[in-house]
């Protein structure tokens, strides 16, 4: 084999090596490409629900402390009621205003926490 011949082999191994990486670059370029913005669209998926989760929790307290108020109105009206058909209060009414007084504290707590939240949440 002469020279010009190994020059020739070389110049094809060469070529050859250099399509076949080109082929490898261009092949891996798209799928690097969508695994990028995949895990970017996965990210703000995941930041999404977290904030979704947050809200239900927030959604769930707030429904279980208006039920409570709710109850003890219902608590307070009721030993009103009694106290109006017997003609004198008998303990339920003094209950009646404890139970609404507690839940009543437990309300504006819970309005407090969410204002201070929202607070906290404010960028400058």
């Amino acid at each position: 084999m002469t020279f010009s011949q190994m020059q020739k082999t070389v110049k094809r191994k060469d070529m050859w090596m250099n399509q076949t990486l080109t082929l490898i670059i261009s092949s891996a370029i798209p799928t690097i490409l969508v695994g990028i913005l995949l895990f970017h669209y996965e990210h703000k998926q995941s930041t999404r629900y977290a904030e979704s989760e947050g809200r239900a929790k927030t959604r769930k307290q707030e429904a279980s402390v208006t039920m409570e108020l709710q109850m003890a109105t219902a608590k307070l009206s009721f030993a009103n009621a009694k106290a109006l058909q017997r003609g004198h209060a008998n303990g339920e009414v003094e209950e009646g205003i404890r139970a609404y007084e507690e839940a009543k504290e437990n309300y504006y707590d819970f309005i407090n926490r969410q204002a201070i939240n929202a607070i906290d949440e404010i960028k400058y």
